[in-house]
């Protein structure tokens, strides 16, 4: 599963537990989604 394995990346780059890894790469997605305009299609 290339997502669990990027997750267990990201928890031990941040030194964070996997679940707090999950916590904060949503919320930093959530982020970058809002400036963008929060638009679900965008235009290429």
């Amino acid at each position: 599963m290339k997502i669990a394995h990027e997750v267990r990346e990201y928890a031990l780059s941040q030194r964070v537990s996997e679940p707090e890894a999950l916590k904060k790469s949503t919320a930093q997605k959530a982020l970058e989604f809002a400036r963008r305009g929060a638009k679900r299609d965008r235009e290429v």
